[in-house]
């Protein structure tokens, strides 16, 4: 009797735990190297992401060397940022890794670009759509693997990517580049700036006097919603400006064969058609009022021979100066007890505390021949809170000005400041201009709160913006006014910097 072999299996589990050992190896290196592969690129993408905004930043702070066709040096200065920063995180060429820093000007890089940008501000002027503010960088780091290159052939890298947007930072002129604001929200306008009508208080802009005004490059805004917001006396003045936006109407149409608008628009309020469109009183962003800090300003005998030949005898150095106790009932001038004095002002900050009975005055009767000074802030504050005193104020008489406003910093192109603490919606003071034919003032006034008296002097007498309550154009000589953008104050608004991919 034959008895049948029976099949071994021997060694089948050998197989079975060679396949286990496989898969359980599969499954170390996807647990070790694919924990390894995702830590590094969730690593390098905060890598890339911080080396965009250093980047970033390197161009907000330099745009005007960006553009379409950028300076190599903004080039290579923005590289250097972003691989810098891409290098602090462990992510640079020493640590084997590859870092590309790309400033994109065109969409093939893979930029989604915005469309369009109608955002229209200074920083921009050299392109016009701003679209190309981008940086973008792109990392490519390789991973040392324990186990997966038993079961994957190829190198094991991560590549990320990571663009910011960069919008520069604007300046903007206030209300347009106007060079005589007018901010009164409503009531005519009156040769003396005082009540309309023997209820209101007076708006708008009055010429008055036989005086020849003439505005060049900046011209007038009125928010007064008054028909009678533009007034004067019928064909006893010339004036010329390039522009005219009234939110109300003119008064005296005759005035209209005095009063020029040459380009153009003339826009102001008439039976059938509206005005201009008008703006919240009081304003909304403005500038802060300047610091005043804790030195005290001094004055002293000493000669001084200004940039443009000019020779002081007195200085006077930036700081504060209490008009409210130095001076008692006498009206106040830093210069008042010295004759025929010239003074001029260090550049920096001034700032004058007034009260009801002192105050700025300078000119008339303070035995002053010129006064000067370049890269002056002149800030007016009240001396006492809630009371509204800094708006009395003047340039005028026989002096010689020569002063220009702040040349740098957040208050470029601000010359005289009123302490606007104290709104109370009516004018609250009087600031008058006068000066010799040789006076030359440059920058902004702004005093939206004061009555603005200005008379003509048969010289160049201003280049800025003047921004005021009201106005009253007196006089029988020229008034010549010049407005160009870069030599007056604009509002600043900060550069934005953002993770856009």
């Amino acid at each position: 009797m034959v008895v049948p072999r029976k099949t071994s299996e021997k060694g089948q589990a050998l197989i079975i735990l060679a396949g286990a050992l496989i898969a359980l190896m599969a499954f170390t290196a996807l647990a070790i190297d694919g924990g390894m592969l995702l830590y590094d690129r969730r690593s390098a993408q905060n890598a890339a992401d911080a080396a965009a905004m250093a980047g970033a930043y390197s161009v907000a702070l330099n745009y005007r060397y960006g553009g379409d066709n950028p300076d190599p040096a903004f080039i290579t200065a923005v590289q250097k940022a972003a691989t810098d920063q891409a290098g602090n995180n462990g992510y640079g060429t020493a640590n084997g890794k590859t870092v590309t820093v790309s400033y994109p000007t065109t969409s093939s890089e893979g930029i989604n670009y915005l469309a369009t940008d109608t955002q229209s501000d200074g920083g921009c002027t050299y392109d016009a759509n701003c679209d190309n503010h981008y940086v973008k960088v792109v990392i490519t780091s390789p991973v040392s693997t324990t186990f997966l290159h038993f079961i994957y052939p190829g190198a094991a890298a991560n590549t990320v990517t990571a663009v910011a947007h960069i919008f520069p930072p604007s300046k903007m002129p206030l209300f347009g580049g106007s060079a005589l604001v007018a901010l009164a929200p409503n009531g005519c306008a009156t040769a003396n700036g005082n009540q309309c009508g023997g209820q209101n208080p007076a708006g708008g802009i009055f010429f008055n006097g036989n005086g020849f005004y003439n505005l060049v490059g900046g011209g007038i805004f009125v928010n007064s919603s008054d028909p009678n917001a533009v007034d004067g006396q019928s064909n006893s003045v010339l004036a010329y400006s390039p522009t005219l936006f009234d939110v109300g109407g003119i008064g005296n149409m005759n005035l209209g064969t005095s009063l020029i608008i040459e380009p153009g628009p003339a826009t102001y309020k008439t039976a059938t058609t509206p005005g201009a469109t008008a703006i919240p009183y009081p304003p909304t962003n403005m500038p802060a009022p300047p610091p005043c800090g804790t030195t005290n300003a001094t004055y002293s005998a000493q000669s001084y021979k200004s940039a443009a030949g000019d020779n002081y005898d007195h200085v006077m150095t930036p700081g504060n100066w209490d008009f409210s106790t130095s001076w008692g009932s006498n009206s106040s001038i830093w210069l008042t007890d010295v004759t025929n004095a010239d003074g001029t002002h260090s550049p920096g900050i001034y700032c004058f505390l007034t009260d009801s009975k002192n105050n700025l005055n300078m000119g008339g009767g303070q035995n002053i021949q010129m006064l000067g000074g370049d890269d002056v802030i002149i800030y007016l504050k009240d001396a006492t809170a809630g009371v509204a005193t800094a708006c009395n104020f003047s340039w005028s008489g026989s002096p010689t000005f020569k002063l220009s406003g702040a040349t740098s910093g957040n208050y470029e192109g601000l010359l005289l400041y009123v302490d606007t603490n104290n709104y109370v919606g009516y004018p609250t003071g009087l600031f008058s201009m006068t000066g010799s034919t040789a006076s030359y003032v440059k920058g902004t006034i702004f005093a939206p709160t004061c009555t603005a008296s200005l008379a003509g002097t048969g010289g160049e007498s201003y280049q800025g913006q003047i921004i005021a309550y009201n106005y009253s154009l007196t006089g029988t000589k020229s008034f010549n006014m010049e407005y160009v953008v870069p030599d007056n104050y604009q509002n600043q608004t900060p550069a934005v910097v953002s993770l856009s991919q």
